[in-house]
């Protein structure tokens, strides 16, 4: 049992290394975030630590304007926390990737 832990782990933290072996590319730039989820979701993190995250999203489908989840889904909440550690920017950049290595197990 104990052994199988451990291939676990290793096959987590080699998948790991190979996903985040270009970022150091990213690094040198201004803007990390490659994708349109992360805007969204990083827009959405800004309002959830200012205490604006309201039911309307005003700059969704306009004129009719989308309903936002509720509650906030747990990526705002994980962004959240680390954004107070890293800048939002480097957070969505490498919150996918790691979050990818789950759906293994």
């Amino acid at each position: 049992m104990k052994l199988d832990k451990k291939i676990l782990f290793f096959i987590f933290f080699l998948i790991l290394i190979i996903k985040l072996k270009d970022f150091s590319h990213f690094l040198n730039k201004k803007n990390v975030i490659t994708g349109y989820d992360a805007f969204y979701f990083t827009r959405l993190t800004e309002e959830l630590i200012e205490n604006q995250y309201e039911k309307i999203d005003t700059l969704r489908d306009v004129p009719d304007f989308l309903e936002r989840p509720f509650p906030p889904p747990l990526i705002l909440y994980i962004g959240s926390f680390f954004s107070r550690i890293f800048p939002k920017e480097y957070v969505y950049a490498f919150l996918p990737p790691i979050f990818s290595i789950f759906f293994i197990f």
